[in-house]
């Protein structure tokens, strides 16, 4: 499945497309305007000397001159002229917070940033185009602090999944970090490549000429781009370092031969099985219900590719101590990746001690389109309370990352199949929600809200445990959405947080424990 095209990133990356930083222009940016702001870590104690840059939205090289936070974290510019100004807040060991306030008439709200630690560990894949640009605004962070290399691998992991016309500001960018460690000849070789993506590019070619004269190769300089205007791009391929092409398969072969079996009912132990029933619920109509879908999602629906339950296949695993007489607890996994079985022996002894069963479907990870991996989940569910006793009040919607945002979903749009939702490092929430990092943006709301009588449910009934580390890039998000349901009056959700973690920790056998042990506690 290919990324959708990322939005424009000019803004993410304007402070940085010049080597030197361009004289304030004339001071047609004036006004009586006024804005204020708190500048906060992530454990929200003030952080005292962030720098503060305030630019027109429509004039990037004007403004005032920075100002910096006080020990209180306090920060004030007046003198703005009315309209959208574009804000940037940096500090040392942070990464860098970048959005948009809007000066007006009457002195507006303070502007409240929590800025996140630079220790956040990024993601190692691209889930989405914000995890792309994510990968951006830290190396802008990197390199703002004097930390080119750093920086120079964090646009480099971004560059294969940008495309056409923004290529060459990026690129323009990682040539910067090249020139800053004084290695010339490779800060050309990128800029070649800039010039390659779009020969025509006007700062490229004024940054490619200005490299050379520092480099005292001015002649070379202009001669190579009067070859590029004679031969064209063709001619000069092979000066051009490869771009890669990043794929995202949406099945993939599993790493062994265990062959998908009929279901048998009360069967213990782990396996592989192929269900033959789907749930009523994982039909498109179902679907439209649940999720309410407006005419022009329910277009987008239509052209996502559907699934046949003949071709998938599920990881189930049943505690030895199950016989039947004792009814247990459900646990409907929802992997990030294309495996579902249980990963670690640690969690088959919580399972065993929580008396919970594990289904989990097969290439169901982030790449599927999310009407497969929700109707996977639903599938799993139906057909497992066929084959087994289960307990209805512990069947429970889990998964990792974006295996948590789908069981987000599913925790609250199906309350008649699932009464809790274990959401391990990635939830998601059904409004928009102000982002605390930056000023002016909104993390959107991914589904809408339910009708009033299943709010009713999932609000007095259900159980969520939100669960992140402390070096987790989702952890602000998740955070937030656990705030969030305890405003909307959600009774029983749990916060709990892993020390040192970030996201690639993996789901151990203690956390499980102590999510389980959170949703068991709301019976």
């Amino acid at each position: 499945m290919c990324m959708k095209a990322l939005p424009p990133i000019s803004a993410v990356l304007a402070f940085l497309l010049v080597f030197l930083p361009s004289a304030v222009s004339a001071q047609d940016w004036a006004g009586e305007g006024r804005l204020m702001g708190l500048v906060l870590d992530d454990s929200e104690k003030p952080i005292e000397g962030a720098r503060v840059t305030l630019t027109p939205a429509a004039s990037p090289d004007k403004g005032p001159s920075p100002v910096s936070t006080n020990r209180k974290g306090r920060w004030f510019v007046g003198g703005l002229a009315e309209g959208r100004w574009r804000l940037v807040i940096s500090a040392e060991g942070f990464l860098r917070s970048e959005g948009s306030a809007t000066v007006g008439p009457q002195l507006g709200r303070l502007i409240r940033v929590v800025l996140r630690p630079l220790t956040e560990v990024p993601p190692a894949f691209a889930e989405n185009p914000s995890s792309v640009l994510g990968w951006l605004e830290r190396g802008n962070s990197l390199l703002e602090q004097g930390r080119p290399a750093e920086a120079r691998a964090e646009y480099e992991r971004a560059l294969p999944y940008i495309k056409g016309e923004q290529q060459p500001e990026v690129l323009r960018v990682v040539a910067r970090t090249y020139y800053l460690e004084e290695r010339g000849d490779d800060a050309v070789k990128v800029l070649k490549w800039a010039l390659f993506v779009d020969p025509d590019d006007a700062v490229s070619r004024q940054l490619f000429t200005g490299v050379h004269e520092a480099l005292g190769r001015a002649e070379e300089g202009r001669a190579w781009l009067a070859r590029l205007d004679a031969e064209g791009v063709e001619a000069l391929a092979a000066e051009i370092p490869p771009s890669e092409e990043p794929s995202f398969p949406l099945r993939v072969r599993l790493d062994d031969d265990v062959p998908a079996e009929a279901p048998r009912p009360g069967r213990t132990g782990s396996y592989r099985v192929a269900f033959t029933e789907r749930s009523p619920l994982s039909s498109r109509e179902s679907y439209y219900e649940h999720h309410q879908l407006t005419r022009k999602e329910i277009a987008e629906v239509e052209t996502t590719p559907t699934y046949d339950l003949a071709e998938e296949s599920f990881e189930v695993h049943v505690p030895e101590g199950y016989d039947g007489t004792q009814a247990y607890g459900l646990f409907v996994w929802v992997s990030p990746t294309a495996r579902g079985r249980v990963q670690r022996e640690d969690n088959l002894a919580v399972l065993a001690e929580k008396r919970l069963i594990w289904v989990a479907a097969n290439n169901s990870g982030n790449p599927r389109p999310r009407w497969d991996r929700i109707g996977l989940a639903l599938d799993a569910a139906h057909s497992m309370r066929k084959l087994y006793r289960i307990d209805e009040r512990r069947v429970y919607a889990g998964g990792y990352s974006g295996g948590g945002r789908i069981s987000t979903l599913l925790s609250v749009l199906y309350p008649d199949v699932f009464q809790g939702g274990f959401l391990f490092m990635g939830c998601d929430y059904y409004k928009k929600v102000p982002a605390p990092d930056k000023p002016g943006a909104v993390y959107p709301a991914t589904f809408h809200e339910p009708p009033r009588g299943t709010m009713k449910v999932v609000r007095e009934r259900n159980r969520y445990v939100f669960i992140t580390g402390e070096r987790d890039f989702n952890r602000p998000s998740t955070r937030l959405y656990h705030r969030q349901y305890e405003k909307d009056g959600f009774r029983h959700v749990t916060y709990l947080e892993i020390p040192g973690a970030d996201h690639y920790f993996g789901l151990r056998g203690e956390w499980l424990g102590k999510g389980i042990e959170a949703l068991d506690s709301g019976l």
